[in-house]
């Protein structure tokens, strides 16, 4: 089989991009684009595992699953362009489908050039997202601050990849655990940092609030969702390359994997600080757009200890699945937020009185992302927890269940806010936009976050 036609969801979405360059497309041609390259995506399927363009990309069964997700996650988004209908550029639905195309090709990947350049070519996008609101000051601070530090983490992950090419002399992602020596973990160290930035991992995640709060909200929801759960995969990625029985001992001895566990030390280290500086830093936020940046910090770590303890290359694992729930659940608060006109957290309280059955839902959304039983926020979780456990890390867990029960006061001061204070003001209309789109995607992802826990009986 020719290797191009492996490719045919990257060249349709490529193909879509370009055409809408010269249409100046509307968010309605962004969504048909994406549901076209989601339908190639779907019908060019194969169960087999086969690395092409020499060895630079691997497509197997699950690369092809998480590209199915997230062309999903992509349609969500776009439904919600379209609700707001975006106008700060005739280019929006250009920048964030070339930005969908870099997460499609991170996640098949199989070396580090092309998993550095797939990174760079999503992270442009939404450098030139952030800053899309050209007649708005913070706009024009969150892109000049987010393209400045992002080129700065580049150019970290660059050197940290030229120190590993010049100890192993190889350029695949085996090529993180086939050395021993202070010049190759430096290079780890660096390369793993470069990804902690993209994902806004602790220590790497002081830009967040600046760049959530000054993007337009559309921009940040993209921010929130696709990136992470691209990233979150490809960490999974590495960590699945590094078990010593996936490799010949002839080849690769086993005493050299020990970079395996310092890999899995650094991803550690930072799901524990991003837990600490995440559940502090929401505290006493006014902004809901801050809050928001600052408690993905806490969720990102989350994922981390998940994918730090488990290496399983699938859709069970702990990092990808708490990944998952945290999507659906973001997607839905910031759904609320999309109708909100002033960004306040006081404003919430406006919601009910203007529309009952979104207040319910958005409430519900935050119970979830608190981790309050039996929403799905709990049971994934709890599922890092277990894992934890079983891992033999009982302190760890033992903190992220009371990180967990601390970050459960701000969201239940939120709920506060929005459900159980009566306003008696009188222009509540003025302060809410109505969508019946937004209105569908927030009560759809609550539904889900509420009764999410019965598909894990099946």
């Amino acid at each position: 089989m020719n290797q191009y036609l492996f490719l045919l969801p990257e060249i349709t979405l490529f193909t879509l991009s370009c055409l809408l360059l010269f249409l100046k497309g509307k968010n309605e041609l962004g969504l048909v684009s994406v549901l076209i390259t989601f339908a190639v995506t779907f019908f060019s399927y194969t169960r087999t595992s086969v690395e092409i363009l020499n060895g630079m990309l691997h497509i197997s069964p699950f690369t092809q699953t998480v590209k199915l997700v997230i062309l999903a996650f992509a349609c969500i988004f776009f439904v919600q362009a379209v609700a707001v209908k975006q106008s700060y550029s005739k280019n929006f639905s250009v920048l964030v489908l070339l930005s969908l195309l870099g997460m499609l090709l991170s996640v098949s990947s199989s070396t580090l050039p092309s998993l550095y350049l797939a990174v760079e070519l999503h992270s442009i996008g939404q450098y030139i997202l952030a800053c899309i609101k050209h007649k708005s000051i913070k706009s024009t601070e969150a892109g000049v601050k987010y393209t400045l530090l992002g080129t700065f983490m580049s150019a970290v992950m660059i050197y940290g990849i030229s120190l590993i090419f010049t100890v192993s002399g190889d350029l695949s992602i085996k090529s993180l655990f086939v050395a021993d020596n202070k010049i190759h973990s430096i290079g780890i160290l660096l390369f793993i940092s470069g990804l902690m930035f993209k994902i806004a991992a602790a220590p790497f995640h002081a830009w967040i609030g600046d760049i959530y709060e000054g993007s337009p909200t559309i921009s940040t929801t993209f921010f929130a969702v696709l990136p992470k759960l691209s990233l979150i995969v490809v960490l999974v990625s590495l960590i699945s390359n590094v078990e010593p029985i996936a490799y010949d001992e002839s080849a690769y001895p086993i005493e050299l994997m020990k970079n395996s566990q310092y890999l899995r030390n650094i991803l550690f280290i930072c799901g524990i600080l991003s837990i600490a500086f995440g559940t502090f830093s929401a505290f006493g936020q006014k902004n809901i757009k801050r809050f928001i940046g600052f408690a993905s910090i806490t969720h990102v770590g989350y994922m981390l200890l998940g994918i730090s303890n488990s290496a399983s290359l699938s859709f069970g694992n702990p990092g990808i699945a708490y990944a998952l729930v945290y999507s659906f659940t973001n997607l839905g608060i910031l759904s609320v937020v999309l109708m909100l006109k002033d960004k306040h957290i006081s404003s919430l309280k406006k919601l009910r009185c203007s529309n009952n059955l979104v207040a319910l839902a958005f409430v519900l959304l935050l119970f979830s992302s608190a981790g309050v039983p039996p929403f799905i926020g709990f049971w994934s979780k709890a599922y890092i927890v277990k894992t934890l456990v079983e891992t033999n890390h009982i302190p760890t867990a033992l903190f992220s269940m009371l990180a967990g029960i601390i970050s459960a006061f701000y969201y239940a001061r939120i709920a506060k806010e929005t459900y159980f204070i009566n306003t008696t003001e009188q222009n509540t209309e003025a302060s809410l936009r109505h969508n019946k789109l937004l209105s569908s995607v927030v009560i759809l992802c609550a539904l889900f976050s509420t009764f999410g826990f019965i598909l894990l009986v099946y």
